[in-house]
Formats: C-alpha cells, structure tokens, sequence
C-alpha cells in the first residue's frame, strides 16, 4: 500500500488492541475501498457506541468482500446490540455459512435464542460452540440457560469448570452465587458474591445482588448498606431501588419507604386518547391476532414471573403490524409522562432520566388461574403495561381484585415483618399504565375460559 496506509491501518490496530477507538478512527480517516480498512473502522466505531456508523461499515466490508467471516459476525453483533435479532441472526448465519467453526457466532446466536424464549435451541447452540472450543464465558452462558430452565445442578457444574478458568472473573462469580441462592445454599452464595466484590468492587450488578441477598437472609440494614454502595455509583439504578424500598420498610424507615414508592408515579393513559385516529377495537383486535400467533408466544418460559400464560419475545422487532401503531401511542404516553415527572432534580426518576430513549415490547397472554410473582424491570427507567383483552370476570365491583395489577408487593422470600402499603388498579381494555421501573408489581389470579391479554414495555436508555 502507498500513501502511508499500511503505516495507517497498523497504527488504528494498535490503537485498538490499546481500547483507544478515537484514536484509531482517527488513523483510517479517508481511506476506503478496502475490506480491513472497514472492518477496523466499523470496531472502533463500535467501540464509541456509534452504533449506525459502525454498521454501515460492517455493511461495506460484505459488500467488499461477501466472503468475509469476521465481517459477517461483527455486523451480527452490532445489530444485537441494537436489540435486532432477525438482522443479527441472519449475519451471524452468513458468518457461519463462511466459516462453520465460527465459536463467536454460535455463541450470540445461543444468546439470541434464549432471548427469544428457546432455550432448548441455546442450550444446543452453546454445547456446539464448546464442542468447538471451551470458553468459559460460553460455559457460564450455558449455566444461565441451564438455570432458567431449573436445572440447577448443572448449572453449577458449568460454573465450577468456568470459575477454575477464571477464579477471579465477576460474571463467573456472581452466576454462580445466583444458582447457589436458588438452591437456598445462601452462605455460599455470599462467599461468591464477596469474590465477585472483591474482583470488582465497582460493579453496580454485584452489589444489587448482594442487596438482593441480604433481603432473603433477613438483614434490612445490610440491604439498604449495599444498595446505597449501588446508587452512589448509578444513582436512580433501578435494582438498587426496587431493594431498597422493602428494606426501608422492613427496616422500619416507612416514611422513607413512602417517598421512593409514591403510587401517584403510577399513571393512567387512555389508548383512545393517544390515538385519536384510531379505533381501539379496531386495534386491540388486531393486537390480539398479533400476539397470539406470534412465532416467540411460549408457555411459561423459564426465567419469567408470569405462571399459566404465555410470553412473546420483542414485539417491536421484525414485522410490527398493528405494533407500529401501538409503538406511536407509546412515544405520545412517554412524552406526557416525561412531563409530568417530578420537579425535584434528586428524585430517582430524574436523576436517571435519558435524553433519548428507546423501547421494548413484549406480551403476556394469561389462561385460566394465570397471575404473574411480584418482579420488577431492573434493566428500565420507566415500565408500562397496556390491556388488550380482559375476561369480564375481571370487574371493578370485585373484592377480591380477580386479575387486577398489584403494585409494592415485594417477593415472598423477603422478611417483611414490619408490613408494607400496597395499591391495586383495575385494567380494561384500552387502558394503559406507567411506572417506575423499581416499582414491585404481580397480577392476581383469575378464573376465567377467556385470555387476559397485555403488552408490557419498557423504556430504556438509548
């Protein structure tokens, strides 16, 4: 090469293997029409979470050269990030129809599946790309997939080869002390997740888990401690919150409690009123075809709160159909929300409040006797819930609140002694809800021969 570019592209390398992507952009600027060149600029442009850019470049080095594994699973990586699985799986794909030992691909390819509620097809994915090179992040993946599913004991062997690979590495850890505390194992779990601490004394995850822990081994003080070690780090952290707030109760600091659990947060939209355009039968009809053929509709999938229902994958990806209208009401009932926020600049919603946001959509088709275990949405800021088909036995004139949304009723397995304020809401069709995402909430069971559809989002930090 002439004009210095050989010089250039091992400078953006080097740059690179350094974790210095500025730097290295800064080396290929101007040259082109080269499959490394596009490939080094995509990396970096990835690592500086420029997240079309670097697509555009993975795209680029194809069409260079359509023979291009690494091309081919960088692109497939990109689009994961992105949260776009069918683009992602179809690079992943071409990735492995180039080079069929491609670890790296059936591993995200694992990963995606089992976001997609298949776990049998990750677990298969997995025990390929380990048949092909063991890793122990692939082995620790495996484990995850293998809990979900309640096989626990397997999962801790996984864990067990993957923590002699790497004694000290985080994720390992605290995998590990997350199936010990299944299998009620709850020192030993603390004995990882101290070593996972101590590894990374930083990491916001750890310390919710530990939080997470000390509410189920009935140590309030030692929950909010560690929690309050979390939002020092993030303020506004949604899973340090969603402990918290039991623990103030538990720890009898209700008044505490209250301001971090204020159900007035808790607002009502109207789809007929986001959508003014649109006939909400008309909709919700076609939502409801939507969802209940939907290819990701499973069972019960492993690692979900919701217990005789079904659950969709990503409804926001893929073909939308009625979605793209549902999505518009959900930008418009954002805004509004957003809005409305509180004005203190301290309070959690604000301290974490995004300047731009994306969402997520799933849902939860329920049967008869279906209800879903108090969970929350650590990964959001805020969380939604909208009803596209409600049993009539689900009435408002109940007082025993059959199928009603049920907010601040924390897990069963933490020690509550001291009690805590709970708020029930009735759906009906059409009728949508937000909250904050630390927000505890379940859906009583219900009896009835008719389906309680709903679609609960997410939005998230872009």
């Amino acid at each position: 090469m002439t004009d210095g570019r050989g010089e250039r592209i091992e400078r953006a390398q080097e740059a690179l293997q350094q974790q210095q992507p500025a730097v290295a952009l800064a080396a290929l600027e101007g040259l082109t029409g080269d499959v490394q060149i596009e490939v080094l600029r995509g990396r970096a442009l990835n690592n500086l979470r420029r997240l079309d850019e670097a697509e555009a470049a993975f795209l680029r080095a194809t069409e260079l050269s359509p023979g291009h594994a690494e091309a081919w699973h960088n692109l497939g990586h990109v689009r994961w990030i992105r949260g776009e699985l069918v683009g992602a799986k179809e690079a992943f794909g071409e990735a492995l129809n180039r080079a069929p030992g491609d670890v790296r691909s059936l591993h995200k390819l694992g990963l995606i599946a089992n976001d997609e509620n298949h776990p049998e097809e990750a677990e298969r994915l997995l025990r390929m790309a380990l048949e092909i090179e063991d890793l122990p992040k692939v082995r620790t993946h495996l484990a995850t997939v293998l809990h979900k599913r309640g096989a626990d004991a397997e999962a801790e062997a996984e864990l067990r080869i993957a923590a002699a690979m790497l004694p000290e590495d985080p994720e390992v850890l605290t995998n590990l002390a997350v199936v010990l505390e299944a299998v009620d194992r709850l020192d030993e779990a603390e004995a990882a997740l101290r070593g996972a601490l101590a590894a990374a004394p930083n990491d916001p995850r750890i310390l919710e888990d530990f939080a997470y822990l000390e509410m189920r081994r009935g140590q309030p003080a030692a929950a909010i401690e560690a929690s309050d070690r979390c939002l020092a780090l993030v303020p506004g952290h949604a899973g340090a919150l969603s402990i918290r707030v039991p623990a103030l109760y538990a720890a009898g600091r209700a008044a505490e409690g209250d301001a971090l659990q204020d159900f007035e947060l808790v607002r009502e939209y109207q789809i007929d009123e986001l959508l003014p355009d649109q006939a909400m039968g008309a909709l919700n009809t076609a939502l409801a075809e939507h969802v209940t053929t939907h290819p990701s509709l499973r069972f019960e999938p492993a690692g979900h709160a919701t217990r005789q229902g079904s659950h969709t994958a990503d409804l926001l990806h893929g073909t939308l159909g009625p979605m793209a209208a549902f999505e518009d009401a959900l930008e418009v009932a954002v805004a509004e929300y957003v809005e409305a926020l509180p004005e203190d600049p301290a309070h959690p919603l604000n301290q974490r409040r995004p300047a731009h946001w994306q969402l997520t959509a799933w849902s939860v088709v329920m049967d008869a006797q279906g209800h879903q275990l108090p969970h929350v949405h650590p990964a959001a800021w805020v969380s939604g819930v909208y009803y596209v088909q409600i049993p009539q036995v689900v009435r408002g004139s109940d007082p025993h609140h059959a199928g009603w949304i049920e907010f601040g009723e924390p897990p069963a397995e933490f020690a509550m002694p001291g009690g805590h304020p709970t708020q029930r809401y009735h759906p009906v069709e059409g009728r949508m809800f937000l909250f904050p995402s630390w927000y505890w909430h379940r859906t009583l069971p219900f009896q009835s021969e008719t389906q309680r559809i709903c679609i609960a989002f997410d939005v998230l930090p872009a």
